[in-house]
């Protein structure tokens, strides 16, 4: 793999049919030559990224048994990332065009000519700021940006990497292009965090809640639960069927109150 100078680094907690969806579709589409780094950040007792791995979806499989949140996974991914250049995908992305050297080489000259990021999922702020949806970094660049704070998914407490990052490019006038026809498409239904030693998982659309693993105590950011609902969790008696905690009840597509 030595002629390699671009990765796909794919950041995982708990999420196994979203995951192997998108690396099935890199794998797939991704028509020149890469590497593909697949994080387990933190579903240790997990099986299915080994199986993963022994499928060859990945190339390289990083396990963490303990993840901080998306946002430490995100910079470890650029950290480990020993090629010039990456993509950052979010697993429950999928690339839904096939991507070839020459693709690659008009990447690399637009970071050559000025820009900082290009974006390949729609400038899904409207605002053109840096989010971190599919783009692709010159791996240096991305790593100077830091310290990074390392706030993001289930470590709400902190500011999120992604707010952080906006602010730079904003602030330093580094300059984003926006890819048209679109490369990766979003299939996100579901969030899955650790909050505290308890495992969360809530529907993006409807905000219903489930507890996969019950908390040994309350946490302050995520869950947004009010007390009568931490004693339905510490009780057992949040619904098995989920539910939407009151302080989401505003958020949801399909909840509304006269």
């Amino acid at each position: 793999m030595s002629n390699i100078n671009v990765s796909f680094l794919v950041l995982d907690f708990r999420k196994e049919l979203e995951t192997y969806d998108c690396l099935a579709s890199i794998k797939k589409r991704a028509l020149f030559p890469h590497k593909i780094i697949y994080l387990d950040n933190g579903g240790f007792d997990e099986k299915y990224p080994h199986e993963l791995y022994k499928d060859e979806l990945c190339d390289v499989l990083i396990r963490k048994k303990n993840g901080m949140g998306g946002g430490y996974g995100q910079t470890d991914l650029t950290r480990f990332c020993d090629t010039e250049y990456f993509f950052f995908v979010q697993n429950d992305q999928k690339l839904i065009t096939n991507i070839h050297q020459e693709n690659i080489d008009f990447f690399i000259k637009l970071l050559n000519d000025g820009y900082h990021c290009i974006d390949l999922n729609g400038d899904q702020s409207r605002k053109n700021m840096w989010t971190d949806r599919a783009h692709f970094m010159k791996t240096s660049f991305f790593n100077s940006l830091g310290p990074f704070p390392n706030g993001g998914p289930g470590l709400d407490d902190i500011p999120w990497n992604e707010e952080y990052l906006s602010n730079k490019f904003r602030d330093n006038d580094y300059k984003i292009a926006h890819i048209q026809p679109l490369l990766f498409m979003d299939c996100g239904k579901w969030s899955v965090r650790e909050a505290g030693d308890g495992i969360f998982r809530h529907r993006c659309d409807t905000k219903i809640m489930f507890v996969d693993k019950v908390p040994s105590y309350k946490t302050n950011v995520y869950p947004p639960l009010n007390d009568l609902e931490w004693d339905e969790i510490f009780s057992g008696n949040w619904p098995k069927e989920g539910k939407i905690p009151e302080e989401w009840e505003k958020h949801s597509f399909v909840y509304w109150k006269d």
